[in-house]
């Protein structure tokens, strides 16, 4: 009696432990993988990409361009998460932005909300779609600016950065302005309305989520500006300056030359900040990222020789993604040579979770990677273009991989 006692716990035990077994492999993710590439207009380059509440894939960019002579043809493209495209929209008479994309686009509560600036007047164009890419509303709204040098959209606002004064108009085209003064930045309601400005301009901008903003401006030490670096300015909603904070290279030899390339406030009230390091501005050696506590304390610091940073946000499970290009090469800037891009994956406190690098092969090698996402398979959408193809996607697995189908 007692022995069967045993054996019948013994078989509940095993069936307990098959139906746990069953559920695991149920509840195993599988990550796909795969490259596209789109036929949109040649100038396009995919400088942003998202995912929806849906699943599927929200991009769109234009082209970088530091002269305002001619306006741009930009893009929105929505794939379904295999990388199908739904629906493309695009934009035209888009002022270029030196600093970031021409043209942004983000999930709001009812919609896709597109924003860019107008290239005759400078005002800010903002259409609403639906899901499907249907036209549901569009407005705009004049700013003060007369040269933009960055601009940025959340679902409530946008922050603009630039000059507000033209001291000198192009003789042979009288709307442009060749000469600017008067920096200043400012915050938008998506209405029009401005809710504060102050004195502080920058390319490098961020919106904070307590109504305020993070501006990364650039000073130098010495009169031939070979210490160079960037000074971090947390505004507050009032557009008044709570702290600032410079961010230096610290003990590296021959890389006293810095140059901002990205703020994001993270989800402890703080910031990740990263910049181009080197011995000159001509001469590019890596890439620092650097975490600043809400009180604007520098926390660590980190560097990665070769690899050039064009992409940086904060992952939604934690930690950071980092996109950019790949170069050995040491060469200056108008003489650079790409080897290929990189993803890599850094945990809060900066420690690489890991890192791959694309080198360039083959007839259609990549050629820039700017924005990176995760995906709620756990994996990435990489964008950026490639030799022969300005607008290309890439899905890769958990660990930046595009080589295999599934989680190891």
């Amino acid at each position: 009696m007692k022995r069967n006692f045993y054996f019948r716990w013994l078989r509940v035990i095993l069936c307990l432990g098959s139906l746990m077994l069953f559920a695991v492999s149920c509840d195993e993710i599988i990550t796909e993988t795969w490259e596209a590439v789109y036929p949109v207009n040649t100038d396009n380059i995919p400088e942003f990409v998202c995912e929806t509440s849906d699943g599927n894939i929200l991009s769109g960019g234009g082209i970088r361009s530091n002269s305002d002579y001619s306006p741009s043809v930009c893009a929105i493209v929505m794939t379904d998460s295999h990388g199908t495209m739904l629906w493309t929209k695009t934009f035209d008479q888009v002022r270029n932005i030196y600093a970031n994309s021409p043209i942004m686009a983000r999930e709001v509560s009812n919609g896709c909300l597109v924003a860019y600036l107008d290239y005759d007047n400078l005002s800010v164009n903002l259409t609403l779609l639906d899901m499907n890419g249907e036209h549901i509303d569009a407005w705009s709204f004049p700013t003060s600016f007369v040269r933009v040098r960055a601009f940025q959209l959340t679902e409530e606002s946008i922050l603009i950065s630039g000059w507000t004064v033209c001291d000198r108009y192009d003789a042979n085209n009288p709307s442009q302005c060749i000469m600017y003064s008067n920096q200043s930045t400012a915050l938008f309601s998506l209405n029009g309305d401005m809710l504060w400005a102050c004195d502080d301009a920058s390319n490098v901008i961020t919106a904070t989520r307590d109504g305020g903003a993070a501006i990364v401006t650039e000073f130098s030490d010495s009169d031939n500006d070979t210490v160079h670096y960037g000074v971090v300015n947390k505004i507050n909603a009032s557009g008044e300056r709570e702290w600032a904070t410079t961010v230096k290279t610290g003990a590296l030899i021959f890389s006293d030359y810095c140059t901002p390339k990205f703020i994001r406030e993270n989800e402890t009230g703080g910031f990740v900040y990263a910049a181009y390091y080197g011995p000159v501005y001509e001469m590019r050696l890596g890439t620092m990222v650097s975490t600043l506590a809400s009180t604007g304390r520098v926390v660590r610091s980190v560097y990665s020789n070769d690899q050039f940073i064009k992409g940086l946000r904060e992952n939604p499970g934690g930690g950071y993604i980092i996109t950019g290009y790949v170069s050995t090469t040491y060469s200056l800037v108008d003489d650079l040579v790409i080897d290929g891009i990189y993803v890599r994956k850094l945990t809060s406190g900066l420690s690489v979770d890991w890192n791959q690098e694309f080198i360039a092969t083959g007839t259609d090698p990549w050629k820039m990677s700017y924005d990176a996402c995760e995906t709620q398979d756990g994996g990435y959408v990489v964008s950026g273009s490639k030799t022969t193809a300005n607008y290309w996607l890439m899905k890769t697995d958990s660990l930046g991989r595009i080589d295999v189908a599934a989680e190891p």
